[in-house]
């Protein structure tokens, strides 16, 4: 006798399994019964003995069973419900239950769950972290995750699960499953079948997740055979996508000759039989179980709007691998600073934009890039080119009858034009720059605005007198579909041709025109050109997407003046819109007059840091607007160009990569060492906003953030800097970004400077951080 249900609670189920029908056997086995402990029994209100093979017992085997086990039971003065289960392959489980038992009514489905969550209980497969939580093969973040496999731990573990599949396998039953680590089950399954003298068909594991529609197609195609069924088994359903999915490949395949057995359903009401309670899946789908001790509707969510990732305790986001369902996770993490050297290398081209007013967050792409960004973002951070591209003394030569001849317009070089035709004259011997000096045409990519008004193919000519001077350069649309024809002439008699782009964010517009290119020389029946690409600048989210910016270039044909790491879509500014979005039905805090003049800058949209509020919480418009002189990140920059040029530094340091050959790196940002390195205000609050709760390391123990927090405030004297760092702390706070330890710190420096700031707009931003920090820790601990 072997338990499979432990026997804890009261009115506990357990199961008694047999090998043989010999009566000595089963009575052997019945004796076993006296190992357990008297406490566990107890608690038993249901005892079954699952019947040994393929086939019921006979009525004089079943009596004679159910009479030994009463008796048994009732020497240990145990008074549990007795009955014998049996399997019969192609058709649905039966239990007998013992005469003074016969009024009893089981449903197997409700034992088959009793008997599936014990395997789970045992076999910890319901993992719930307080630490951390997951992110699923379906992308969505949870607390909780259910790993089947892990509920199988022995032969007689898969043996069990196996024997409830019985039922739905004939001859020839081809299967299909979700993950391969149910694989064991389907193992027994055949085992026991093979006993029975039947041979059950192939079986196909799904090779990813989440799987398509063809995907299961072809495994159902795989495993099918003339007019035989198909089962198939998934191991957890989470939100019904797949189970549809599969169902409708089924449905379309092998009509309705198929049953579907789901193990998990996360977010199920219970457990359900083939009874049609499915809709359109209509008695062919059954679900095992459904766990209750766990709210996943609560504790799941799109990565999005996860709660959990603004939690200071489970921020940290553990992968599950799609394939083995285990979670992805190192032991501890590399811990880095922001890249300081890669933003020396473009903290001119930041101070430069923020001069000319050339930077935005969170708006809409320029009219002539908007067909190459990707459509549902909007641009975290913005370049705006046209300003950069001429200067004040241009700007005062445009009289009331519009700009003057588009040569003279141009005539004095801009700041922008200056640092290019400076950086190219002094790279001339780098492979990038020796196919400039070569080339033979050069075609820049120009707005509508820039070719309108000649300061795009100016701009063009001007910087590239410094490698190639006297080469004809013209300029198309980025949207162009068609080269028009005097260029087309040029590109045919060309053999080396420069691509030259003010930014590139996609590398859409460049590989558009690489192949207009190509297309002009084919259609000229002209081999292909060597083509290659100057940039102003490259600004990707990633390596990998700089790779495939620049590969269809091929080796030394590209180059780029200034290079930054920026994401496509949303700035950290956007984060602080949604959260404070979501206060609105609190009245103590949608009455802050500082939470509504916010919320309306916010919407605004970030065109000029220097006006307003500020870009930072708990700023006056009378505090200093510009980062300190001789920072790594920029000369005297805006609040605006502070938390780009930073956020530049940080995206860089998170896609560093790895060496060839190394594991996956956990990377989290050294929050202690930052704050000791970095004394600008403007710079640790754009840090702060920039990082992600999860991508902050306070140390090995949490309890050390109060100090470190402390410390950072100690170290001001300026009010205007104080508050600042306080403000931005009180929303990093908020956005789960500060561990609970430090909490207490921050309220009482904020609480005390409250009434004492010479700012009246500063005072209700800290009120406000106040009332926030009321609400999301009603309850810190120090």
């Amino acid at each position: 006798m072997l338990e499979s249900t432990p026997a804890a609670l009261p009115g506990a189920l357990l199961f008694v399994d047999v090998d043989t029908r010999d009566p000595q056997h089963i009575s052997d086995s019945f004796v076993q019964l006296r190992r357990l402990s008297a406490s566990g029994l107890g608690n038993v209100g249901t005892v079954v003995v699952r019947w040994p093979g393929t086939s019921a017992p006979d009525d004089a085997e079943a009596v004679a069973a159910l009479e030994d086990l009463d008796r048994q039971l009732g020497e240990l003065r145990v008074a549990a419900a007795t009955g014998v289960a049996s399997a019969n392959i192609g058709d649905s489980h039966s239990i007998r239950w013992s005469a003074v038992d016969s009024d009893r009514r089981s449903g197997s489905a409700s034992d088959r769950e009793v008997e599936l969550a014990s395997l789970i209980g045992n076999g910890r497969a319901l993992w719930q972290p307080e630490q951390y939580h997951y992110r699923l093969p379906s992308g969505r973040h949870s607390g909780s995750f259910v790993r089947l496999a892990d509920a199988v731990r022995t032969i007689r573990d898969a043996d069990v699960l196996a024997w409830w599949l019985l039922g739905d396998v004939a001859e020839a039953t081809g299967v299909v499953i979700d993950t391969s680590t149910i694989v064991p089950i389907v193992l027994a399954l055949r085992s026991q079948c093979a006993a029975a003298g039947i041979q059950i068909g192939g079986m196909q594991s799904l090779h990813s997740y989440p799987a398509t529609l063809p995907e299961f197609t072809k495994a159902i195609r795989e495993v099918s055979v003339s007019n035989a069924p198909v089962l198939a088994l998934l191991s957890v359903s989470s939100t019904g996508t797949l189970r549809q999915r599969l169902a409708t490949a089924l449905r379309s395949m092998v009509d309705d000759h198929w049953r579907m057995h789901v193990f998990v359903d996360k977010l199920g009401t219970g457990a359900t039989d083939f009874d049609g309670s499915l809709g359109d899946l209509v008695g062919n789908s059954c679900t095992w179980f459904c766990p209750e001790v766990v709210d996943f509707r609560r504790n799941e969510s799109s990565a999005e709007s996860c709660s959990l990732c603004k939690s200071d305790k489970r921020s940290r986001v553990v992968q599950i691998d799609p394939r083995s369902f285990d979670g992805l996770v190192l032991p501890d993490p590399e811990l880095v600073m922001p890249d300081i050297r890669f933003a020396e290398r473009s903290r001119d081209f930041w101070r430069i934009c923020d001069d000319a007013d050339a930077l935005a967050l969170d708006v809409e792409p320029h009219p002539s890039s908007a067909p190459f960004r990707p459509h549902r973002f909007t641009m975290g951070v913005r370049v705006d080119f046209d300003p950069l591209l001429t200067s004040a003394d241009v700007e005062n030569t445009v009289g009331p009858n519009g700009p003057a001849d588009s040569t003279d317009a141009s005539a004095e070089s801009s700041p922008l034009q200056d640092a290019v035709s400076d950086y190219l004259r002094g790279c001339t011997e780098n492979d990038p720059a020796m196919f400039l000096t070569q080339a033979q045409l050069f075609v820049g990519i120009a707005s509508e605005f820039q070719r309108a008004e000649g300061a795009g193919e100016h701009f063009f000519r001007s910087v590239l007198e410094a490698v190639a001077p006297g080469v004809d350069v013209c300029s198309v649309a980025a949207d162009v579909e068609r080269i028009p024809d005097d260029i087309s002439a040029q590109i045919v008699e060309r053999e080396r041709i420069c691509i030259v782009s003010l930014g590139v964010v996609t590398g859409a517009s460049l590989h558009s025109i690489l192949a207009c290119i190509q297309h002009v020389r084919r259609q000229a029946h002209r081999p292909a050109a060597e083509v290659g690409a100057l940039t102003v600048h490259l600004r990707p989210p990633s390596h990998r997407e700089r790779e495939t910016i620049v590969n269809p270039f091929g080796s030394g044909r590209f180059l780029a003046v200034y290079e930054s790491l920026l994401p496509y879509g949303r700035s950290p500014i956007k984060d602080e819109q949604d959260y404070l979005n979501s206060l609105s039905h609190w009245p103590e805090i949608e009455a802050s007059e500082y939470y509504r003049a916010r919320l309306d800058y916010l919407r605004e949209g970030l065109l000029d840091a220097r006006e307003n509020m500020g870009i930072f919480w708990a700023m006056d418009k009378d505090d200093p607007v510009v980062m300190r002189p001789g920072s790594w990140y920029g000369e005297s920059l805006s609040g605006l160009a502070s938390l780009v040029a930073v956020g530049s530094a940080v995206q860089r340091r998170r896609h560093t990569q790895a060496s060839p050959g190394t594991v996956p790196e956990w990377r989290q940002f050294e929050i202690p060492s930052i704050f000791r390195s970095y004394y600008d205000p403007f710079i640790l609050a754009s840090l702060i906003r920039w990082l992600q709760p999860e991508e902050c390391w306070w140390g090995r123990d949490v309890n050390s953030s109060a100090q470190i927090v402390q410390e950072l405030l100690n170290g001001y004297n300026s009010e205007a800097d104080r508050r600042l760092i306080v403000g931005e702390l009180l929303l990093a706070a908020a956005l789960g970004k500060v561990p609970t330890p430090a909490i207490a710190v921050l309220r009482d420096s904020a609480s005390a400077m409250v009434n004492s700031v010479s700012s009246e707009s500063a005072s209700s931003a800290l009120k406000l951080g106040l009332a926030i920090l009321d609400r999301e820790y009603a309850e810190p601990s120090v």
